[in-house]
């Protein structure tokens, strides 16, 4: 199931903090900070999946140990992501 995340003020200040800890371009951090503040709500349990082909900015070792907090993984592909969900969760 996808979900569309919604986008506030709250979110733009994360991603104005993200582009100074991280070093992602401003469009960046907004997309992640959104996809933290959705993690933070807790609504859905695990196992999460951030699923972006732009790897070159988001496989980075900070984001992978943030996501991992929230028990998400960062997959650089969308054919990534249709073999992960077809794998059976773990007990």
């Amino acid at each position: 199931m996808a979900t569309v995340i919604p986008v506030d003020a709250s979110v733009f200040a994360e991603s104005l903090a993200i582009t100074g800890r991280i070093g992602l371009s401003s469009q960046d951090a907004l997309i992640y900070a959104a996809v933290l503040a959705h993690l933070r709500t807790g609504i859905h349990p695990g196992p999460h999946f951030f699923i972006s082909k732009n790897w070159k900015d988001f496989s980075d070792p900070r984001i992978e140990t943030d996501l991992a907090q929230w028990n998400c993984e960062f997959l650089s592909s969308f054919d990534e992501g249709t073999l992960r969900l077809e794998q059976p969760l773990p007990d």
